[in-house]
């Protein structure tokens, strides 16, 4: 595949641009760009998606960027801003909210961003970050609501595809949340949660079969 390289991160307009931009600097290393191929029936197939460090030389994504229907790509390959290409694995897949664990072949120098200690509350402004193509894109979302570890969000700017996967950060810097899959009203697997999954999967080591939780 080929290699890209992640540049500084790019804030859309907004009233509070100067303190997006200043959290948007310091943390956009943490956020990945995340591409998969396979080939199925003679014909090459590429999936892609945004990405964020969560420690110990892994990732989260969206499962569709990883697999083709039900079964994981051939070839996982994750960029990060700061750091050249790497090889993953899934580590573990929770098809029911689109979201992989990976494990990153030489990435466990990399800092991942703290995991927040308690979940976002209404009303809370988080800053939404995605991977595209070169550029990591950095927009500001306020929480509507949270229910069974799921954060509803609004925004004056589109959440589309590119935030599918990648983190929300609280304003102290901290993963709040990291963006589902969402076609009409974007929506966020909140701290909590992702803290849940990850130490369910780590507990069921080795990774090289990947463990699907239901």
């Amino acid at each position: 595949m080929v290699a890209l390289v992640l540049v500084a991160a790019v804030v859309l307009p907004s009233e509070d641009q100067a303190d997006l931009k200043a959290l948007a600097d310091r943390l956009h290393a943490s956020v990945l760009q995340v591409r998969g191929r396979t080939v199925r029936d003679g014909r090459e197939v590429l999936s892609f998606g945004s990405g964020v460090l969560v420690g110990s030389g892994m990732a989260v994504t969206t499962l569709h960027a990883v697999a083709v229907g039900s079964a994981v790509v051939e070839e996982i390959e994750v960029l990060a801003p700061e750091a050249a290409p790497m090889a993953a694995h899934v580590a573990a897949a929770f098809p029911q909210i689109d979201l992989a664990l990976l494990q990153l072949d030489g990435g466990a120098s990399l800092a991942a961003p703290a995991l927040a200690a308690s979940d976002p509350a209404a009303g809370d402004v988080l800053i939404a970050m995605g991977a595209d193509e070169n550029e990591v894109t950095v927009v500001g979302v306020t929480v509507a609501e949270v229910h069974d570890g799921v954060a509803a969000l609004v925004s004056p700017h589109l959440i589309d595809s590119r935030f599918w996967g990648g983190p929300l950060f609280d304003t102290h810097g901290q993963l709040a949340a990291v963006s589902l899959t969402a076609i009409v009203a974007p929506r966020a697997v909140t701290a909590g949660t992702l803290r849940a999954l990850i130490q369910q999967a780590r507990e069921s080591r080795p990774f090289r079969t990947p463990t699907v939780v239901q």
